[in-house]
């Protein structure tokens, strides 16, 4: 049985991935202006190691036509590009700390691009099996409870909560389970 949906956690990975996917377009602006439009041709080679495939890129692409062969291809990428192998490893950095921060969420990484493996159905919390019995009795307590109060001579969820300990809790004006207790 689904208790809730953890949507505050969902939105926190939900923010890490749009950080990654920041990261991930930095690059895709370099490779813009130093490769041409389009012209990362493997992501995943790319995002391993993003200083050599735009260096040797732009070897092949361009320097290659234009520079003896002799020469430090690094060199003369940073020269022609103005864009230093240090900046591209530090966005390699970023981009490798903001994929660990997603954990067991973190995007599936092919050829093509990023895939996102993040759902917010994967933060759905369901009861434990084990405590199902305790949790019917408090939701009966509650549901009991409510029914009195139209009667009117009970009021005030408090004394439940003392009743009861650390299994209800007010959300707003109204009491429920504390659902973290039956995950």
């Amino acid at each position: 049985m689904k208790l809730y949906n953890d949507v505050a956690t969902f939105t926190i990975y939900e923010n890490r991935e749009i950080q990654l996917n920041k990261i991930l377009k930095k690059l895709e602006d370099i490779s813009d202006s130093t490769l041409g439009k389009n012209k990362i041709d493997n992501y995943k080679l790319m995002l391993s190691s993003p200083a050599e495939y735009f260096v040797e890129m732009y070897w092949e692409l361009w320097a290659k036509k234009t520079s003896p062969p002799h020469f430090d291809k690094a060199l003369v990428f940073e020269a022609q590009t103005k864009v230093s192998k240090s900046e591209l490893t530090n966005l390699k950095l970023q981009f490798d700390n903001a994929l660990k921060e997603l954990g067991t969420y973190a995007p599936t990484i092919n050829a093509k691009g990023l895939k996102s493996n993040l759902d917010v159905s994967l933060f759905d919390k369901f009861l434990n099996p084990e405590k199902a019995k305790e949790y019917d009795a408090l939701l009966n307590l509650l549901k009991s409870a409510k029914e009195l109060q139209t009667f009117g001579f009970c009021s005030g969820g408090i004394n439940l909560m003392r009743f009861c300990g650390n299994r209800l809790q007010m959300f707003g004006l109204e009491l429920k389970p504390n659902y973290n207790l039956y995950i």
